[in-house]
């Protein structure tokens, strides 16, 4: 245990200077939470299918939870100077973003304990504040979806808002895993069945958007948090099977829905790419760093996880399915990650040689004056 404080204390360390030194004047989205959940799924569901990888799951987790430490001293931050409302709460579709940090937390939470048990009391204490954001998140996320029936916002609206399921999924899996006792059996079925009213709800705005209205294009209006209309149902498969909150038949339904999403989005995603690679060339049009990429980790994650821990399939029609998944989706999850934290690093390089660029301009222009 002593040798796991000092490494995840100079993980922290080599990270906080790291930050201070190029990172502390930028400025992080909200969806910035989606990058904890994507490596946290994998973390919780693949990483052991790798096999060197898997010999590392202790330092990848502190990492994971530097990465999550970061995070919360930057919201901490934007409520000191009084920018907290502005830059989260300001557009009703965005605020449903912040589903990430309580989908994070909840995923952080769940890997933490699978490799450092001994924490509990930390992890009991972090998740009962979870949940208490949670409840603070239902109330902004009902007001947002007020603000968007009633205004243009219902316009603009995109996947973020399945975030609503997907954290209260997430809070359904936490309470199974973290709390001895959990919820009653009614409590769990009223969980997850709000999540499916959220996402029902979800679902009917993006229609309206994108069958019902007609000024748009796939290259530059369908957007990467699209891909959470079978992420969130994934996710509420894994829930009601942890939770045995429905019977195994409504649960093999929701698999074979998440499944069918899968490839519907996905296919779609594929065309998406086509048509960006035509007009703006393989660089611009799909090599570009974007926050909210990270959320297409984390739906193939949960695809996975819920194929993998839900062994029922076996005896349906789906077990030849169940069967590629299960041996190529953690090489998959693998890819998909370490593409997109090259994309991240690359992105990264990029600003922090621009900021250089720029203040060395600065300290010219000032000398010679």
């Amino acid at each position: 245990m002593l040798e796991s404080v000092m490494l995840f204390g100079f993980i922290l360390s080599v990270s906080l200077f790291f930050y201070q030194k190029y990172l502390k004047n930028e400025q992080l989205p909200a969806p910035a939470g989606a990058a904890i959940m994507a490596i946290g799924i994998f973390i919780y569901g693949g990483l052991h299918e790798v096999p060197l990888l898997s010999l590392y799951g202790e330092i990848l987790v502190m990492g994971l939870a530097v990465i999550w430490i970061l995070f919360v001293t930057y919201i901490m931050k934007t409520v000191k100077a009084h920018r907290f409302r502005e830059q989260f709460l300001q557009n009703p579709v965005d605020t449903f973003a912040i589903g990430t940090w309580i989908a994070g937390t909840s995923m952080l939470l769940n890997v933490s304990d699978q490799y450092f048990h001994g924490l509990w009391p930390l992890f009991f204490f972090i998740g009962g504040a979870n949940v208490l954001l949670y409840f603070w998140y239902m109330y902004q996320c009902a007001h947002s979806f007020w603000r968007i029936v009633t205004t243009s916002a219902k316009n603009n609206v995109h996947g973020v808002l399945l975030l609503a399921t997907v954290s209260t999924q997430s809070i359904a899996i936490l309470l199974v895993n973290m709390y001895p006792v959990g919820l009653p059996k009614w409590g769990n079925v009223l969980f997850i069945s709000l999540g499916l009213l959220f996402y029902g709800v979800s679902v009917w705005f993006l229609i309206r958007k994108y069958v019902f209205t007609y000024e748009w294009n796939i290259a530059d209006d369908w957007k990467n948090t699209n891909c959470i209309v079978h992420g969130a149902l994934s996710i509420t498969g894994v829930a009601a099977w942890m939770t045995e909150a429905y019977p195994t038949s409504a649960i093999v339904v929701i698999w074979g829905c998440a499944f069918m999403s899968f490839i519907f989005i996905e296919a779609i995603e594929v065309w998406r790419a086509f048509q960006r690679c035509r007009r703006y060339g393989i660089v611009q049009g799909v090599w570009q760093y974007d926050v909210s990429q990270w959320s297409r980790n984390f739906t193939f994650g949960m695809l996975y996880l819920f194929t993998a821990s839900f062994a029922a399939l076996e005896e349906t029609i789906f077990q030849s399915v169940r069967e590629v998944i299960l041996s190529a989706g953690p090489w998959v999850l693998l890819g998909l990650l370490m593409m997109e934290m090259m994309l991240f690093g690359k992105d990264t390089v990029k600003r922090i040689k621009q900021e250089s660029a720029d203040v060395l301009q600065n300290d010219v222009s000032k000398h010679s004056m």
